[in-house]
């Protein structure tokens, strides 16, 4: 029978992925109004007739069963006790994503506030790296911690905040209204207003960032472990991710945000935060070999 703590910690990193990627068909389809009140929708507890009441009231009841995965997952870290690198995670992901839930309380009384909707994906995606980290722990529980070569600590840390800037960057788009300001990939043919035009810019080259970033650490990392079984796995989930955001951002563009496109963009780009901080945390573990009796 499987651990607990993974099962637990493993069903809170799909649920609260799965969470990010509803929220973000809430934001493309305009459904954060859909519920005019919280935490029930129209007063009801059930589904609603109205379709954008509905997105959004799923969204919520998606946001509760994340929040009870934390609570068990906190449950079962704490069993190996309180120093312990999963409970550690586990208490930090539980405390953001009660501020989660007050911020979007606040971001429906504000009627989607642009800086409230903004806020609301930063700690998401800062609450997604916490339980990928404490999933990647979980599977890990006799590892400790790694002094890092040099190099690969730089090009990691680089890596890993260039990914969640270009997420940061990304939020700015859609909240200020950018989405369809660029109508086409790499560059812009649109004219003014070149303040909208300038968040597609400069997006799209931290997005470069993040790519050369990733590239070094991957070059960095391979000199150091080689052909290892768990780096290729890691790295091409990692390329794989970035590659597809990108080809699906460049759609987005190119169709001027139409609602599936950049609902699938930001999916991937969610994907690919995801698996550059479970090859982050995993870089920083040093796990024992059990290969030898």
């Amino acid at each position: 029978m499987k651990n607990k703590l993974v099962v637990n910690a493993t069903a809170l990193m799909v649920s609260t992925y799965l969470l990010i990627v509803l929220g973000s068909t809430v934001r493309v389809t305009d459904s954060g109004t859909g519920c005019p009140g919280w935490p029930l929708c129209y007063g009801q507890i059930g589904p609603v007739d109205r379709p954008h009441a509905l997105i959004e009231q799923s969204h919520r009841y998606l946001a509760t069963i994340v929040t009870v995965f934390a609570f068990t997952t906190l449950w079962q870290a704490a069993k190996f006790g309180k120093k312990h690198l999963a409970f550690k995670l586990s208490a930090a992901s539980l405390a953001v994503v009660l501020f989660q839930i007050v911020l979007g309380a606040v971001t429906v009384f504000t009627k989607n506030a642009p800086w409230t909707v903004a806020a609301h994906l930063v700690t998401a995606m800062v609450f997604l790296g916490l339980v990928t980290a404490t999933w990647i722990v979980s599977i890990h529980k006799d590892a400790t911690l790694y002094k890092l070569p040099l190099r690969i600590k730089i090009f990691s840390n680089l890596a890993l905040f260039f990914t969640f800037i270009m997420m940061f960057s990304g939020s700015l788009i859609v909240n200020g209204g950018a989405e369809k300001a660029c109508d086409w990939w790499p560059i812009c043919h649109s004219g003014p207003p070149f303040h909208l035009l300038l968040l597609h810019y400069i997006h799209r080259s931290i997005g470069v960032l993040t790519g050369a970033s990733l590239i070094a650490m991957a070059i960095s990392t391979w000199k150091h472990y080689g052909y290892s079984d768990w780096w290729n796995k890691y790295a091409l989930g990692v390329f794989a991710a970035i590659t597809l955001a990108a080809l699906a951002g460049a759609l987005s563009a190119i169709t001027k945000a139409e609602e599936a496109l950049a609902d699938t963009h930001l999916a991937l780009a969610s994907l690919t935060w995801l698996m550059v901080v479970a090859f982050y945390t995993r870089l920083n573990l040093l796990v024992p070999d059990t290969s030898e009796p």
